[in-house]
């Protein structure tokens, strides 16, 4: 018992060619046995690839990608200062999903400003008035202090949204170059495509699970 298309020879009662994958195999007496074809084997001309290798030029990414995260989300759009400011607040210990450019740097510019408004009266109040001085400054201290958890996860979602491990955060604690090299990180534009294993298509459907009948 042989394949029509490879020739190998395949052993009695063989549904298929292991080999090839050929849907017939014919006995030697000339008799043709029609078997089902495995769900994985696709007729291949020769020197075409298999799908669901190499490029994909209607989606333009390698479908070599690294599969998508559970927290991948669609790309994030882009935000005002104030809306900015309250995601920050309440994504407050979320370290997972996408963070845009806009609304990591208004976050940012807006404690940046709160900072200053607090911290410029108790230096100039520090020598006439210390008590006001003092409280500002506390005011200041705790401030820095509660906004130490989210400036951390906004900062791990703007890597994500760029497509970067939350890992390079550590980058910062590099001397001197560490700050730029996160500077340059926070700047870095959004990828979204399927390289991102934090991108989710927003125009895809939702697919649904498989529910075993009872």
């Amino acid at each position: 018992m042989f394949c029509v298309r490879c020739g190998k020879t395949l052993p009695d009662g063989a549904s298929f060619c292991s080999s090839c994958g050929a849907q017939t195999v014919q006995q030697s007496g000339g008799q043709t046995t029609y078997a089902e074809q495995p769900y994985y084997v696709e007729q291949q001309s020769y020197g075409q690839s298999p799908p669901g290798y190499g490029y994909n030029q209607q989606q333009g990414h390698s479908q070599y990608s690294p599969p998508p995260k559970p927290d991948a989300e669609p790309p994030r759009p882009h935000v005002s200062l104030w809306k900015a400011y309250k995601l920050f607040w309440k994504n407050y210990a979320k370290a997972s999903g996408r963070a845009s450019r806009t609304e990591y740097w208004g976050a940012y510019l807006f404690n940046m400003l709160f900072s200053i408004a607090v911290q410029i009266p108790a230096y100039i109040l520090q020598s006439s008035n210390t008590a006001i001085s003092n409280a500002l400054f506390a005011i200041a201290g705790i401030y820095g202090f509660a906004i130490f958890c989210p400036a951390i996860c906004i900062a791990i979602r703007r890597l994500h949204d760029s497509g970067k491990s939350g890992f390079y955060l550590f980058l910062i604690l590099i001397p001197f170059a560490g700050a730029i090299v996160y500077l340059v990180l926070m700047c870095l534009p959004p990828v979204n495509n399927a390289s991102n294993p934090w991108h989710k298509d927003a125009t895809q459907a939702p697919t649904q699970s498989f529910q075993p009948q009872q």
